[in-house]
């Protein structure tokens, strides 16, 4: 498991057959395009799956604006202001709440809402490489080769193997991360019941 963001970096390089680096912030061919692209590889890859340790969960603080009709067919009472690290809003707490993410008439970065008090499950830019799992942090360095490679091999057939070897390795790697939690829980309905029991 990595324990930093040049770690996962250095992955990469050893996967293109390129010499590591001692930081991001190295003056040379290799470390300026992969300092370049790390944070967006980061954010890209962490967007992908609400990985174990990159997910929060925050009551929104409320704007003072209602921003009634936002488009033909919905209209808000609230506005709330969008979490400052969040990548991806999951979820609201309340199963029914309609809410609809947008740009603010000064705009700032919002959620709209037909409900009052809004609490979401987002995934938050968690920068803290220490804390990703294995699959992570190689699913991280699996990208970070495939978007080097073009600009430090020049060779697009490698770029596109490591985009291939990326994708791969993300299914398992978020059917690895998804195994951590509780099981869920399969409600039967008459409908499940019926084609179960083919009926």
């Amino acid at each position: 498991m990595a324990s930093s963001e040049t770690d996962i970096v250095n992955v990469a390089l050893i996967l293109l057959g390129q010499p590591t680096i001692l930081r991001l912030d190295d003056d040379n061919d290799v470390a300026r395009p992969a300092n370049a692209l790390w944070a967006d590889v980061r954010d890209a890859v962490l967007s992908e799956h609400p990985w174990n340790r990159c997910t929060k969960i925050l009551t929104l603080s409320k704007t003072p604006r209602n921003p009634g009709w936002v488009t033909t067919e919905r209209s808000y009472s609230y506005e709330y202001l969008y979490p400052a690290d969040s990548l991806r809003i999951l979820e609201p707490e309340d199963d029914l709440a309609k809410w609809e993410a947008g740009v603010s008439t000064t705009g700032e970065a919002v959620l709209w809402s037909d409900t009052d008090g809004l609490t979401v499950k987002y995934i938050f830019r968690n920068t803290n490489a220490s804390q990703y799992s294995a699959w992570l942090s190689l699913a991280m360095s699996k990208r970070m080769a495939a978007e080097l490679a073009l600009p430090i091999t020049a060779s697009l057939s490698k770029a596109q193997a490591m985009m291939s070897a990326y994708q791969l390795h993300l299914s398992r790697a978020k059917g690895m991360d998804g195994q951590e939690q509780s099981p869920v829980v399969f409600t039967p309905t008459t409908l499940t019941d019926d084609v179960r029991l083919g009926g």
